[in-house]
């Protein structure tokens, strides 16, 4: 039978957290935490669009500015799984910013912010 799914660590395991889970008939991909993503460029992040992290302490979260680089020209939504306080740390991210040169393609995130057993939606534009 073959696999459905691979997956693999985006660094060593002394390194910054992060796995990369590619859906293999599906042609997409999950992110879980984005620990210095940079390094993880060649397992074609624009297949995915959704990333799941479980905290946002700087050694889960510091690759988002990659991913979102990434992503960027893409018609779907990029979509955002965390802890209570998610949406306001991607908002704080895209801040840090200047959209002026996107206006054709605008970045589209949705953030779903879990608290307990709540699910908060929340959505985010960029260059608009």
């Amino acid at each position: 039978m073959k696999p459905t799914f691979i997956h693999s660590t985006i660094n060593s395991p002394f390194d910054d957290p992060g796995i990369f889970v590619r859906i293999l008939r599906e042609k997409r991909a999950f992110l879980f935490d984005t620990g210095r993503y940079f390094k993880a460029e060649y397992r074609s992040p624009a297949k995915g669009n959704r990333c799941f992290h479980y905290t946002t302490h700087v050694d889960h979260f510091i690759g988002f500015d990659m991913l979102i680089r990434a992503l960027l020209r893409r018609d779907l939504p990029v979509r955002v799984y965390g802890p209570s306080n998610i949406a306001d740390c991607v908002e704080g991210k895209l801040k840090g910013y200047t959209w002026n040169l996107i206006k054709e393609y605008p970045l589209k995130i949705e953030v779903f912010s879990i608290n307990r057993d709540t699910m908060f939606p929340f959505k985010l534009l960029c260059g608009e």
